[in-house]
């Protein structure tokens, strides 16, 4: 069979026939990383400082400069997906010569010295032939190629749709080698093999880049031969940017179970989950700094191989509103510095509590129906005739005595008690650091260690504290930092 892809790597052996008989190696990045022999070139390894070649902590795993310009400029992650090994010496099953080889998800890359330079220097092994097996495929009657469709007369198969569209831009023949069969239906989807790749057609993400991909047989190889793999594991800040006074996440996801830690503003957090699915919480004070915060994630699978994710959040300004607040004769007391102090010392260890699991689901509810928000959360607050000098981190929520007010989550109460400033107080803990507090009822119908459920109630408003008229005061903390309580009840935070 004429193979012209083939006739074109012979010309090029020719010209590079003098690089054969040098001291062939690959740049400095393709030598360091290969896997010690006594290692499974499976196992991850750590980030290492000055280390050569780009470092994927999805699965813990140095990609060499080669090998990572051929995976970004040929579809990158749709295409390949993660590595699964370092880079190794490997004999290849298609001509019997030993390259330097890395496993991908879809893939199996191997470095040609003797191409070095051109478009074949890096290759994809032959895993479409090795997964069809040479079985016997029936070619198609010839046909004028069009922009719709291909014909090759090199193995006597044809490409069209979707998958010539990928195909053509993504590397076309020099990536994924000649069609060896038609479009036909297998284990529930569309699939054409090629001679380096099997193509999967998804109608479940059309219009994504994910609308067709390469099936996972670097995965298929390295499992038919027992190696252990390593958990893939993705970070990531939902949202990444966030406004001052609201909340973002820290999102862990992997197919084996990992711990994961997270730093964030220079302390670590909580982090919830069952080891495939981990969360932390980050929340953005109302008066800070706009910039890019550091978030720090590291994940560490069943081996004990720990992999770093260098995060960052970025806080954008919010508008808050200015608010003078007169307060009557008779509570001008309640302004005392000292008293404010004294009772924040109170509460603040009850807002510093970590309880290591997540007990709300779902987004909050709003704790009263009906009610006016008299004060926004954030705003910047005055006191009769004095400076603005405060920040009001709660919402207020202006409605008559009595009315009933409930959980907003589900959770543990920790307080429930008459305070001076904040009146009758009630305060819910919802795991991971998060609580939520309702001042100035006019009475409290649960007590310290009840479990709550979202939408039980736990008291009415009253008019207690420091307070003008009746009211709810409701905030929302993580940790010690208030944040916008309306953020968690028009969007769920998993």
């Amino acid at each position: 069979m004429k193979d012209r892809h083939r006739l074109t790597k012979t010309c090029l052996l020719i010209v590079c026939v003098v690089m054969l008989f040098s001291a062939i190696s690959p740049a400095a990045p393709l030598a360091s990383a290969s896997a010690p022999a006594a290692t499974p070139p499976t196992a991850s390894v750590p980030l290492q400082a000055g280390a050569a070649g780009h470092y994927f902590p999805e699965t813990g795993h140095y990609v060499p400069t080669a090998f990572y310009g051929f995976w970004s400029g040929h579809g990158g992650l749709p295409a390949f997906g993660y590595p699964l090994t370092e880079a190794f010496e490997e004999k290849s099953p298609t001509d019997g010569k030993t390259y330097l080889t890395q496993y991908f998800e879809r893939a199996r890359f191997e470095h040609h010295p003797e191409f070095a330079g051109t478009p074949y220097e890096v290759e994809l092994g032959h895993l479409g032939s090795e997964k069809l097996g040479g079985q016997s495929q029936t070619r198609v009657t010839p046909f004028a190629s069009s922009a719709q469709s291909a014909y090759f007369p090199e193995t006597g198969h044809s490409l069209a749709n979707g998958f010539k569209y990928f195909w053509e831009n993504n590397g076309g023949l020099t990536v994924f080698g000649y069609p060896i069969t038609q479009e036909f239906r297998e284990n529930g989807l569309t699939v054409q093999y090629f001679e380096r790749a099997r193509f999967e057609y998804h109608p479940e993400l059309k219009g994504t880049r994910y609308e067709v991909l390469l099936t996972l047989l670097g995965r298929e190889k390295l499992e038919d031969r027992g190696w252990p793999l390593p958990a893939v594991a993705t970070a990531g800040l939902s949202p990444a940017v966030v406004s001052q006074g609201r909340t973002s996440t820290v999102l862990v996801r992997s197919d084996k179970p990992v711990s994961a830690q997270v730093n964030y503003a220079g302390s670590n957090v909580a982090v919830a989950g069952d080891g495939t699915s981990c969360l932390a919480l980050l929340p953005v004070e109302s008066y800070a700094g706009t910039g890019r915060r550091a978030v720090t994630v590291v994940v560490t699978d069943e081996l004990g191989t720990a992999r770093t994710f260098n995060l960052q959040l970025t806080v954008v300004a919010a508008q808050f509103p200015i608010q003078r607040f007169p307060v009557p004769d008779d509570r001008q007391s309640l302004l005392d510095p000292t008293l404010d102090q004294q009772e924040w010392d109170l509460v603040q260890p009850f807002y510093a509590e970590v309880t290591p699991s997540k007990l709300w689901q779902g987004p909050f509810v709003v704790p009263v129906t009906g009610a006016e928000v008299s004060t926004e959360f954030g705003s910047r607050r005055a006191y009769n005739d004095g400076p603005v000098n405060s920040y009001h981190d709660a919402i207020d929520l202006a409605i008559d005595e009595g009315t009933p007010v409930q959980s907003d989550a589900a959770g543990r109460v920790v307080l429930a008690r008459r305070l001076q400033v904040r009146g009758n107080c009630v305060i819910i803990d919802h795991g991971l650091g998060l609580h939520t507090a309702y001042f100035h009822l006019s009475s409290i119908d649960v007590k310290e260690g009840d479990i709550v459920q979202k939408g039980q109630v736990i008291g009415k408003v009253g008019n207690t504290g420091l307070s003008t008229g009746p009211h709810l005061h409701w905030e929302v903390r993580i940790g010690t930092v208030a944040v916008d309580p309306m953020q968690w009840v028009n969007q769920p935070i998993p």
